[in-house]
């Protein structure tokens, strides 16, 4: 009580401007705290009010750090976060790097050990990141700020590779694991009951309604997505009763998967290797690049002002910079400008071009010297940008000189999967499926832009709609005129692709169906499917790619959420469909969509598109990058000499008819 009475009065001195007598009541206080008998949680926050009281930064960092030392081993984790973020706020403002390193990676490590406890759930994991970000990207700061290139490339890669290294690992088991037949049908039930209440809460909140053409799609506004959602015709609106009730149900349904998996989990050894699996250190990772001598790596991420990129490579010593102009705001302005530019065939891409190589790769464009391949390890808008053709300082593009792929984290790309099975085929090609499309007439143009439709004032919107009766709305419209768009070049495409591989498998037309390509494409090496293509960036699982239907279903959706359960064996899947490298970004692991399913199911490379592609170009682009690979090169080298076979002038120069197709790095 006399300790609680101090701390009373000196913050009424303090109130009354009685400095003196502050400072006495503050040093009783002060004494008090460290010879009471008090709990650790108490102590803690005595110190913690106290450091509060004062002005003089000596002072608060030497309270805050007694209140840390009073923690120690106490248990009080979310407690020990709070002191530990007061301390390296206050270190940050009194340039103290070393000091705000030292706590933000204690929080790190905190909340990193209540992630373990976490069965696998992509909802669950989504959360976790979405709620435990800033201390990652505090810390990106202070390591761009002390040019401190292990530390930002350690917790860049334990910020976005921890959640897609458990993907993989808990796949890896599901697929050797055979669980009781009770168990994985409580599993299962459980998973679609989640779904399914998922969707009806999603509906709930606008999200999708009867008019499915209009509710949920997304538009790309300056090359980014803009949401066009809201009350639509006679929707009822969504009661909070209503939402609370489905909001409950599915963080039930959540816990309840959760603890099932738990106690798997504990009667699987596989399950708890999978769960404890580590991200190498900084130093690691560059030592794995530098074994590589012709490779450079550009791996970009958000702190939490600015954007830190390390460009390291095999020859040269790791380069680290803070970019904090343009500001993140204007660089996602920037980067749809970019892409609205490309989109628009527009000559001002190649000035804007310019821009973005200044701003993103000149700060560590030593690091590229001699590379010959470049992977990009991006984040945020980061990751739409078509690096291949952003322009340097002797105005050549930078695919002209490096072979460039994309990897969703530098931890995956340069892990391995282990032994792989052996496919019985060599390739499988879709090309041209019947999705109910009217022949294109003789005389028709062959470069109908591959799922372009629907035009809105010149630009295109990628619908969200897809047959999934859970959500009730059926086959949209919008989807049934993408389905309406012939593809004349694809089916050119995919018999030359088919050409090049003795033992291939051509599935076209009304053969091409979902059936067909789960059977056939399942065991082969090379999968190639050249169809309609969308993205979903507000449910990245319901993103698709249209197969020929059955029945008197005019057309089929293969959706990503069924790619995540397909068991592949092949290592290379090209997409040749229109904005297969989009989805949803998700806070600390990147977009999701159909090119990260493809990584989970199996593949190593998956080649796919940041925007609609132009059909007779990518017919030329996908013979020539064919071409390439059967002659030996890799997977971002062989799309590096299809991009090439394009006229390198005229109208077809545009990088939109080239630089739009990317090469995404899952594991070996």
């Amino acid at each position: 009580e006399f300790l609680q009475a101090c701390v009373m009065a000196t913050q009424a001195n303090l109130k009354l401007g009685n400095i003196d007598d502050a400072n006495r009541l503050f040093q009783k206080a002060f004494g008090l705290v460290g010879s009471v008998e008090l709990s650790a949680g108490e102590r803690a926050n005595y110190y913690v009010g106290l450091s509060r009281m004062t002005r003089d930064a000596e002072w608060r960092l030497k309270l805050l750090e007694q209140a840390r030392a009073s923690l120690e081993g106490a248990g009080l984790d979310m407690i020990a976060n709070s002191v530990d973020q007061e301390i390296a706020a206050l270190a940050m403002q009194t340039d103290d790097l070393p000091a705000a390193q030292e706590a933000l990676i204690a929080v790190i490590d905190r909340t990193e050990a209540q992630r373990q406890q976490l069965a696998f759930d992509p909802l669950l994991r989504q959360r976790w990141f979405a709620d435990n970000i800033i201390p990652y990207r505090q810390l990106m700061r202070v390591a761009g700020l002390q040019g401190d290139a292990e530390l930002a490339l350690a917790y860049g890669e334990r910020m976005r590779g921890r959640a897609l290294i458990d993907q993989l690992a808990w796949k890896k088991v599901d697929m050797a694991v055979k669980l009781a037949p009770a168990e994985r049908e409580r599993l299962s039930k459980l998973r679609s009951m989640r779904t399914e209440t998922y969707a009806l809460l999603d509906r709930e909140m606008g999200g999708v309604g009867e008019e499915s053409a209009t509710r949920g799609m997304y538009m790309p506004v300056r090359g980014m997505y803009m949401p066009v959602r809201g009350a639509v015709g006679s929707a009822d609106p969504a009661t909070a009763e209503e939402v609370r009730r489905l909001t409950g149900l599915l963080d039930q349904l959540a816990t309840e998967e959760a603890a099932l998996e738990s106690a798997i989990r504990e009667s699987v050894p596989a399950y708890e290797r999978a769960a404890s699996m580590s991200i190498p250190s900084g130093a690691d990772l560059l030592a794995q690049v530098r074994r590589q001598p012709d490779l450079a790596v550009l791996h970009y991420t958000f702190a939490d002002e600015g954007l830190v990129v390390v460009g390291l490579s095999g020859g040269r010593a790791a380069k680290v910079a803070l970019i904090t102009d343009p500001d993140r705001e204007a660089l996602y302005e920037q980067i749809g400008q970019f892409r609205q530019a490309i989109w628009e065939r527009s000559d001002d891409a190649y000035a804007q071009a310019a821009a973005l190589y200044s701003v993103l790769v000149a700060p560590v464009a030593g690091a590229l010297t001699g590379a010959k391949r470049v992977w990009i390890v991006a984040d945020g808008a980061v990751q739409l940008v078509p690096f291949a053709a952003l322009i340097d300082k002797r105005r050549q593009y930078l695919g002209a000189n490096h072979a460039i792929a994309y990897a969703p984290s530098l931890t995956l790309a340069l892990s391995s999967r282990g032994e792989r099975a052996t496919p019985s085929r060599s390739a499988v090609v879709l090309a041209a499926p019947d999705t109910g499309a009217p022949e294109p007439e003789a005389d028709a143009t062959a470069d109908d832009d591959r799922g372009m439709y629907m035009p809105i004032r010149g630009m295109y919107m990628p619908v969200r709609g897809a047959y999934m009766p859970i959500r009730g709305e059926g086959v949209s419209s919008a989807l049934t005129a993408m389905a309406a768009v012939p593809l004349p070049a694809a089916l050119a495409e995919g018999e030359a692709i088919a050409a090049q591989y003795a033992d291939a498998q051509l599935l076209t037309g009304a053969d091409a169906t979902k059936t067909a390509l789960l059977s056939a494409g399942g065991d082969c090496g090379v999968l190639h499917i050249a169809t309609h293509g969308y993205a979903d960036p507000d449910v990245p699982e319901f993103s698709g790619l249209l197969l020929a239907g059955t029945g008197d279903a005019p057309f089929d959706v293969l959706t990503a959420m069924e790619v995540y359960t397909w068991p592949l064996k092949a290592r290379l899947v090209t997409l040749s469909a229109c904005q297969t490298a989009l989805g949803r970004n998700v806070e600390g692991e990147g977009i999701l969509g159909l090119s990260r399913a493809f990584i989970y199911a199996g593949a190593q490379d998956v080649v796919c598109s940041l925007w609609p592609v132009s059909d007779e170009s990518t017919k030329t682009l996908m013979t020539a990058f064919y071409g390439a690979l059967a002659g030996g090169a890799s997977v971002e080298e062989a799309l590096q000499r299809g991009q090439g076979a394009l006229p390198q002038s005229g109208d077809k120069a545009h990088p939109f008819y080239w630089a739009g197709f990317i090469a995404v790095r899952g594991p070996e």
